[in-house]
């Protein structure tokens, strides 16, 4: 199939002269993914894969206000377990999303319990999304430490006393902005995980090995080339409108061969990817573009690695190709050389035979019993 972003940031990569063609570009390579074999051979949006009735089942998000009124978009998860052996019912799992996802992608923690961990009875898993997605407000002006006060506000809003934070992909910064907030700490954060974590602190060859060709050319666009970044994320609800998310999906899954079998053979899991990808656009880009940019800017004395106060447990898979797992080790030992062993200590999981995406529904259970509280 056409790597739709790799077609794209290689022509805005080479400067901002032809990042005016980025978007003919874009249009091209959507044609041929359409029309391609193992592409998407559906109509645009795919209206009977993904259309407004299809992705209606996963029900629209809650919204929380917040005092500068903006909201906050967010889907609650509970399921029960009768095998458990206790209670913890003012805890809760708040699951922030990669990107270009949404809370829809939380849906598989709504499986029973049992599939996860037999400790609990109840467990209550609530999954936000970032300014710009769904229904949360857009804030394309934010740093990091500003998504903790939304965190926050949606904990003290549903009366969570307790709780752990589970970061995926480009949800992970934010869930270490989280765990390192005294102010979190004091909210009742016991637990930090990590699925796939980018390390921005480390972009040097050795970091990025095992990384696809691909995702090293927008993270490089995204850190030297603002604008001509600027200009491929404008193009890319226009990339899913025109080519359909089935051929967006599969375009985006194209080097990682775990992470498109598991979309590609599993119609339920298929479908919740494409409807959160839509979901995720369905504003524009401009806050998806803000945030990778603010992800991977250069470090500065001003922009550190936070120092967790709370333990951390870092799982990728070994066939990660987006987030490789040299990147993800960097990255905890880097955690654990700033950090108090005894407060913020990280742990690398490493699952063999995994990617990017399909170690969170492989190994779901345990990423979810590493955060579980203490009895």
């Amino acid at each position: 199939g056409v790597d739709v972003a790799t077609v794209m940031a290689g022509r805005c990569c080479c400067g901002s002269l032809l990042c005016a063609v980025s978007a003919a570009a874009a249009l091209i390579a959507c044609l041929a993914v359409v029309h391609d074999g193992g592409g998407g051979t559906r109509g645009p949006l795919d209206e009977a894969f993904y259309g407004a009735a299809a992705c209606g089942e996963f029900g629209q998000p809650r919204v929380v206000a917040t005092a500068e009124g903006r909201n906050i978009s967010y889907r609650e998860y509970r399921y029960e377990n009768e095998r458990g052996t206790r209670t913890a019912d003012d805890f809760a799992v708040l699951y922030l999303h990669p990107d270009p996802l949404s809370s829809l992608w939380a849906a598989p923690l709504s499986k029973p319990a049992s599939l996860v961990s037999g400790r609990l009875r109840s467990l209550r898993v609530v999954a936000l999304d970032r300014p710009g997605v769904a229904a949360s407000s857009p804030d394309p002006n934010r740093r990091l430490p500003d998504y903790v006060h939304d965190v926050l506000h949606v904990v003290r809003a549903l009366g969570i006393r307790r709780f752990s934070v589970i970061g995926h992909s480009a949800g992970c910064p934010h869930a270490l902005a989280v765990a390192a907030s005294p102010e979190a700490v004091v909210a009742g954060l016991q637990r930090v995980a990590l699925i796939g974590p980018p390390h921005a602190g480390d972009m040097s060859e050795d970091a990025l090995d095992g990384m696809v060709e691909s995702n090293r050319v927008v993270l490089r666009m995204a850190r030297h080339h603002p604008h001509a970044f600027a200009a491929y994320v404008k193009v890319l609800p226009w990339v899913v409108r025109l080519a359909g998310a089935d051929a967006f999906v599969k375009s985006m899954l194209a080097d990682s061969p775990r992470d498109l079998a598991m979309v590609a053979n599993d119609t339920e899991w298929r479908r919740r990817f494409g409807c959160a990808v839509l979901e995720h656009f369905s504003r524009g880009g401009a806050d998806f573009c803000a945030e990778v940019a603010m992800l991977y800017e250069p470090p500065t004395q001003a922009r550190v690695l936070p120092e967790p106060r709370v333990p951390v447990d870092v799982w990728v898979g070994s066939d990660d190709v987006l987030t490789p797992p040299r990147m993800c080790a960097r990255l905890c030992d880097d955690l654990n050389t700033g950090s108090d062993a005894g407060a913020g200590a990280c742990v690398v999981h490493l699952v063999p035979g995994e990617g990017h995406f399909s170690v969170f529904a492989t190994r779901l259970h345990e990423v979810v019993a590493s955060v579980l509280p203490s009895p």
